[in-house]
């Protein structure tokens, strides 16, 4: 039993050492070799037979993997410098760089003292005489000398002829004015010179008045018969004639000739159509007259009346409305209603008034509105008319009044343009009313004042649309009338250049 624990032993020793030999690492300092895995230890050999003799040694087990390298140890000191290589050749000079920029230029340095005055040098030579000057002004004569003493007088010579009779003395003065004498009797009467041309006519005196409302949102009911609009609340300026805002009138105080104006925007009831008309001592002056429908409760429409009408002294100027209904409301928000004086009676300038009736009339676009009615033409003859042309041949500042009601595609702007032509002519752009609806008419007004210069034999004018046709229509239903004006114009002279 001794022996076998000897073998034992003895083994185990040997298997141990091999076992701690296989995990010593060798290191190789410029070639250190990868460590491999560790191999497994073999089995113990088996015990042999007791009282035996010791058996062979068993082969020695796989070398295990190697184990894990250990982790670096810190870096050796640094050794010594080598000494310095010798120095290698020069480089080739590498090529001139660009110049740089020249620097900013240095201050002036401070003036010198002055140096010491250089020795005279020798008088040059003589130069060339130069030319003889001009001769110089002739001096002043001297005084002259003391007159001598006077000869003895010779002797008397023989005596001319007789000269010639000298010219007539000066008239001497009037004498006073001797007694008048008595008055003979009175000589036959010589018979009437020719009349001379008339003179200009002097300015006459302007007569006007107005009456108007602004903000107004109390209307009154109206319906198929004309009453009289009572919604006037402001006199405005007068001469020569009253504004009673309070009755809703103008009163002429002097008969004549006299231009009349309404401008009004209103509103009322939906869909309904309302006919304005100019009274004139109480009857309708059917050359004045507008008509407008409003298309929605909530329209403000806006409508325009002009023209020239013969009034007598004390007679009434109103604005009467209508409806194409009974019981429609009528609120007039802000009107002007004006009269003023022309002709005799006011300035004595030229004026015409001209317009037209002619229902659902289409005007091409360039071609001139034709005004086939006659209001009162000017009758010097300083502006006439012919197919939609108005000529003027009398220097001065003239003014044009013109209106037109149209009901034109839903959406498009009806515009008119004046045609002017002095010398070479102009145009004036008159625009016009925006239609929203296709039944709805709008009413267009307006004015400009233009010259007629020295030189322009014969001024003209014409109304025409410049980009579309317009479509001038007073009714709706096609009935017509021939008293309602769908377009007029009225020019006439301010005053002379």
């Amino acid at each position: 039993m001794k022996k076998i624990l000897i073998v034992f032993f003895a083994l185990f020793i040997f298997l141990d050492f091999n076992y701690l030999y296989a995990k010593v690492p060798t290191y190789d300092s410029y070639n250190p070799p990868e460590q491999g895995p560790q191999g497994l230890r073999g089995p113990t050999g088996p015990t042999g037979p007791g009282g035996g003799a010791t058996g062979p040694t068993g082969p020695t087990g796989a070398t295990g993997p190697t184990g894990p390298t250990g982790a670096t140890g810190p870096m050796g000191a640094t050794g010594a410098t080598g000494p310095t290589g010798a120095t290698g050749p020069m480089g080739a000079t590498g090529a001139t760089g660009p110049t740089g920029a020249t620097g900013p230029m240095g201050a002036t340095g401070a003036t010198g003292p002055m140096g010491a005055t250089g020795a005279t040098g020798p008088t040059g030579a003589t130069g060339p005489m130069g030319a003889t000057g001009a001769t110089g002004p002739m001096g002043v004569t001297g005084a002259t000398g003391p007159t001598g003493a006077t000869g003895p007088m010779g002797a008397t010579g023989a005596t001319g002829p007789t000269g010639v009779t000298g010219p007539m003395g000066a008239t001497g003065a009037t004498g006073p004015t001797g007694a008048t004498g008595l008055m003979g009797p009175t000589g036959a009467t010589g018979p009437t010179g020719a009349t001379g041309p008339t003179g200009p006519s002097g300015a006459g005196v302007a007569r006007y008045a107005e009456i108007s409302v602004t903000g107004n949102l109390s209307g009154q009911t109206i319906g198929t018969s004309p009453v009289k609009v009572t919604q006037f609340s402001t006199n405005g300026n007068s001469s020569g004639m009253t504004a009673d805002a309070a009755n809703d009138k103008i009163t002429v105080t002097t008969a004549g000739t006299y231009e009349i104006a309404l401008d009004v925007s209103f509103s009322g009831s939906a869909n309904t159509e309302f006919t304005g008309t100019i009274y004139i001592n109480g009857s309708p002056n059917t050359d004045l007259r507008f008509r407008r429908k409003l298309g929605s409760g909530g329209d403000v429409g806006s409508a325009g009346i002009s023209g020239i009408a013969t009034i007598g002294a004390g007679q009434d100027v109103e604005f009467y409305a209508v409806a194409n209904s009974v019981g429609q409301s009528f609120v007039m928000q802000s009107a002007n209603l004006n009269v003023r004086s022309i002709g005799a009676n006011g300035g004595t300038h030229p004026f015409i008034f001209k317009y037209s009736t002619a229902d659902s009339t289409t005007i091409l676009q360039n071609n001139p509105i034709i005004y086939e009615q006659t209001g009162i033409l000017d009758p010097s003859g300083v502006i006439t008319y012919s197919a939609g042309t108005f000529s003027i041949t009398e220097t001065g500042y003239y003014e044009v009044v013109h209106g037109y009601a149209s009901d034109n595609t839903t959406g498009n702007v009806g515009t008119v343009t004046a045609e002017y032509t002095p010398n070479g002519g102009g145009t004036i752009e008159i625009p016009g009313s925006r239609v929203d609806a296709a039944s709805v008419l709008q009413m267009t007004t307006s004015s400009f004042v233009f010259k007629v210069d020295t030189g322009e034999n014969t001024a003209t004018l014409e109304m025409v649309p410049p980009t579309s046709n317009l479509d001038l229509e007073v009714d709706q239903s096609g009935s017509g009338s021939t008293a309602t004006k769908v377009a007029y114009i009225i020019i006439k002279k301010l005053r002379d250049l």
